[in-house]
């Protein structure tokens, strides 16, 4: 064997092994809350077919978020911030344009007549502002315009993250490895490295549920909704629990520091 692929077989070995150490420190709660969104959405899709037209158009959409979620948590909890977000923005668009779609025909038949080379299907703007009418048709115009922002700065931040900026650009390293200068493009071993992951995983919840959501909206009988709204509530505090975990980590100099200690063993174990 050359120096070159003994050199690529040790670091893809060191690698494995650092995002084992990665996965141990949030596997508890994100393995529960990626099963049970999972879970729910093959359970609604069994129970409640999709029939007619729409079906065309919201069981490739909820799918797809099915396999979205699987993917961006298992790139986040591996240590990637930068791709687990880009998977998780796409999926934050989808969910929305799919919940613009809803019960509509006539824009389910313009989401299939559009193609990859058109111009975006709709705006993430007009579909945030689109579902925050359907979603919260009683709110006043106030109250609307705040959430339409908070969902907007929430993409934004994660829209920053998918393009990447120095901190998660870091994660492409130069290091030393038998005396020699080997690129490595490995996790980003710092605990806001760590929290970036996070808000990817959020993004795929959030995602996730609005998908459900919609689609519970579109095909289940309304006096059927009352039960998959409270298994959908218990989703809600999966997310919020994991947000109230990131949170944590990021503001307790103590948590924050036990975090660390395990990524700085990862990282020496590269350079042992």
């Amino acid at each position: 064997m050359t120096g070159t692929s003994l050199e690529a077989t040790t670091l893809f070995a060191l690698e494995v092994r650092m995002k084992a150490a990665c996965v141990a420190l949030a596997a508890p709660i994100f393995i529960e809350a990626g099963a049970k969104r999972y879970a729910l959405i093959m359970e609604v899709t069994r129970l409640h077919p999709a029939q007619g037209f729409l079906s065309k158009v919201h069981l490739p959409l909820l799918m797809g978020q099915a396999r979205s979620l699987r993917t961006v948590q298992m790139v986040a909890m591996a240590g990637y911030p930068q791709d687990a977000a880009a998977l998780a923005r796409v999926a934050l668009e989808r969910a929305f344009q799919q919940s613009f779609i809803g019960d509509d025909p006539k824009r389910a038949q313009r989401w299939q007549d559009h193609d990859v080379e058109a111009t975006n299907f709709v705006s993430f703007h007009d579909s945030v502002e689109s579902t925050m009418k359907l979603w919260f048709p009683e709110a006043s115009a106030a109250d609307r315009l705040n959430m339409v922002n908070e969902q907007k700065a929430f993409y934004a931040n994660i829209s920053g993250l998918a393009h990447g900026n120095p901190s998660v650009t870091k994660s492409i390293d130069v290091r030393e490895l038998n005396g020699r200068a080997v690129l490595t493009p490995m996790p980003h071993f710092t605990v806001m490295g760590w929290v970036m992951c996070g808000r990817a995983l959020l993004a795929a919840y959030r995602s996730a549920d609005l998908a459900l959501a919609t689609y519970v909206r579109t095909f289940v009988p309304d006096h059927e909704q009352g039960s998959w709204k409270a298994s959908m509530s218990e989703l809600t505090d999966t997310r919020n629990l994991a947000d109230a975990w990131f949170t944590h980590i990021a503001d307790d100099p103590q948590e924050s520091g036990r975090i660390q200690e395990t990524l700085d063993a990862a990282r020496d174990g590269l350079l042992a």
